[in-house]
């Protein structure tokens, strides 16, 4: 007991911060140098490539408990001068509970060059005993294509790291990614990034594979060099209807 007390040994659970997605989450939690929906909570410049109105929820589930489970929704409108959107996360239950809202903007300055960024409104609630907490923040990132098959994307959330004045206390660190995805043909596609934590010691290196068939079956396998170790996953798309399946 004396020991557990004592030790500064960090046990970081569930959090809004991860990557959101099981496309992502099949692929190691590489999202960094990718396009879609969830990019809204990872790189939103990968944002500029949804060229429809488009919406998703993602439930996540750790050790088959409700209340370490993390749920999430987002919705993305194309306009004319780019592309907007909308996301909010919710971790925890009634004795604990973390809530994220987003807004989101992402726009193509050249055919090559995309851009994003998004504020960020984040409360944690500590049940009836405590005063939850509330912060704002921002996070932006960009894309751009080295060549036809070849892209390159950075992001970086929380620049200026801040933290909660409550009686518990309460921080958002400074998260920084970047990585790269290759097309090596229209079914196969490897990527890899390097994320960086301002609370952790280390270095997270991630890489992933998804492989394509017919453009509607995609298998897809990931590796983590810290926490997430390795990940597998199966997507599966009819028209405009995409449903993504991970385990980590």
């Amino acid at each position: 007991l004396l020991l557990l007390i004592t030790s500064k040994c960090p046990l970081p659970g569930q959090d809004l911060l991860s990557v959101k997605g099981a496309r992502y989450a099949g692929m190691g939690g590489c999202s960094v140098a990718l396009s879609g929906l969830w990019n809204i909570n990872s790189n939103q410049a990968g944002m500029a490539r949804v060229r429809k109105f488009s919406a998703g929820i993602n439930y996540e589930d750790r050790f088959g408990m409700s209340q370490l489970s993390t749920k999430s929704i987002a919705v993305l409108y194309p306009a004319r001068f780019g592309v907007m959107g909308a996301s909010l996360d919710y971790f925890g239950y009634s004795l604990y509970h973390e809530t994220k809202f987003g807004l989101a903007y992402a726009k193509a300055i050249t055919p090559h060059l995309r851009a994003g960024l998004k504020l960020d409104f984040f409360q944690t609630a500590f049940g009836d005993q405590y005063s939850g907490n509330n912060l704002l923040t921002f996070e932006l990132g960009f894309q751009y294509d080295l060549s036809k098959n070849f892209a390159f994307g950075a992001d970086i959330f929380n620049p200026i790291p801040k933290s909660g004045p409550s009686e518990v206390y309460f921080n958002l660190p400074l998260i920084y990614r970047f990585g790269l995805v290759y097309l090596f043909s229209k079914n196969l596609l490897v990527t890899a990034e390097v994320d960086k934590n301002s609370d952790l010691p280390f270095y997270e290196v991630r890489a992933g594979v998804e492989y394509a068939v017919r453009n509607r079956y995609f298998f897809r396998v990931g590796l983590g060099s810290q926490q997430e170790i390795f990940t597998t996953g199966f997507g599966y798309k009819w028209k405009r209807l995409s449903f993504d399946l991970a385990a980590v």
